[in-house]
């Protein structure tokens, strides 16, 4: 009996001796999923980088970031959200998706422009891409903008380069498909035809959520009927996929017909980028308002991740404008009040 006694003394000292261990592993863990947590979103909200940010009228910080990595391009800021971030540009689509400015693995990466634009934001239209992350850090307020209310209230941003300072004025926010040429092109980066673009997007805007069923079958024989030839990447889908021809094409060939069901078809066309396994997703619409864009303006497209829909896109648009010495004092003074 005696024996038995100490046995089971023994069993419970031990079954007691192995529950510790297991609750602080379990309290080790807790706090490290905490610590890892924090740290996460505090690389992801870019704080370290905000002694980098330029003052309207001295861009020394910007200068100094620049030194450190001479992919910096400049400095982006949307107002009434979280995105104030350095920009950079790799020397592929991937290489900041998983990198900080300073060249270190981050699961959020960086605010990068795409690897086909121009350095100088001279193109008429320049691609950015950004993680869309539910904290609201990166790009994850950009899907914001498809609410009506928010849109009409936040539509001015700010683009920082150590030569120039842009005042960014918002005009559309639309869901499209990550293959969609019109968007990722480099053709359409260097479009001679920016108005048709504008409106394009503005189309897009108009239309009501349907479901695409075009398979990549279908999309490849639209190529070739309209000749196109480029391939597109989207650093978010880590592949690349060959357009359904030139998207501003179609609608001129459609608007010359002046036949309104060729004009849908065509725009349908434009819009259902391919997804190589001929899956469908739905797009929706977003919003728009009119700017009067020209040829000889310059437009910028912040692109990010849709949660609801595979190879799903939320993209903010805004015409970029060059601002005068007048414009950056009160810029000044308005932050300082």
């Amino acid at each position: 009996m005696e024996t038995g006694a100490r046995l089971a003394r023994g069993g419970s000292r031990l079954l007691g001796f192995f529950a510790a261990i297991l609750m602080l592993t379990m309290l080790a863990y807790g706090a490290f999923s905490l610590w890892n947590n924090w740290i996460v979103d505090h690389q992801a909200f870019g704080t370290d980088y905000l002694k980098f940010k330029p003052d309207p009228l001295d861009t020394t910080n910007l200068k100094e970031l620049e030194a450190l990595n001479p992919d910096v391009r400049g400095w982006l800021t949307i107002d009434g959200t979280h995105i104030d971030y350095p920009l950079v540009q790799g020397e592929f689509d991937y290489e900041y998706l998983n990198k900080d400015v300073y060249g270190k693995y981050v699961l959020s990466g960086s605010i990068f422009m795409s690897t086909t634009n121009a350095k100088d934001f001279s193109d008429p239209y320049t691609l950015v891409y950004g993680h869309h992350l539910d904290n609201g850090s990166m790009f994850g307020d950009i899907d914001k903008y498809m609410d009506e209310d928010f849109f009409d209230k936040n539509t001015t941003g700010t683009l920082y380069t150590t030569d120039s300072t842009y005042r960014i004025d918002l005009f559309a926010c639309i869901s499209a498909d990550a293959y969609d040429q019109m968007v990722y092109s480099q053709q359409s980066q260097v479009t001679d035809d920016l108005p048709g673009m504008v409106q394009y997007l503005k189309e897009m805007t108009e239309r009501k959520p349907e479901e695409l069923t075009e398979s990549a079958s279908s999309t490849q024989a639209d190529a070739s009927a309209a000749g196109g030839d480029q391939s597109l990447k989207d650093p978010g889908t880590q592949e690349t996929a060959q357009p359904d021809g030139d998207g501003t094409a179609l609608l001129r060939t459609a608007d010359q017909a002046d036949d309104t069901s060729a004009r849908d078809e065509a725009l349908a066309a434009a819009q259902a980028m391919y997804q190589g396994d001929g899956s469908t997703h739905t797009l929706s619409a977003g919003h728009f308002r009119d700017l009067g864009i020209q040829n000889g303006d310059h437009i910028i497209g912040l692109s990010t991740c849709a949660d609801a829909v595979t190879n799903g896109r939320y993209i903010l648009f805004g015409k970029l404008s060059v601002m005068n010495y007048e414009e950056l004092v009160r810029t000044v003074d308005t932050e300082a009040s």
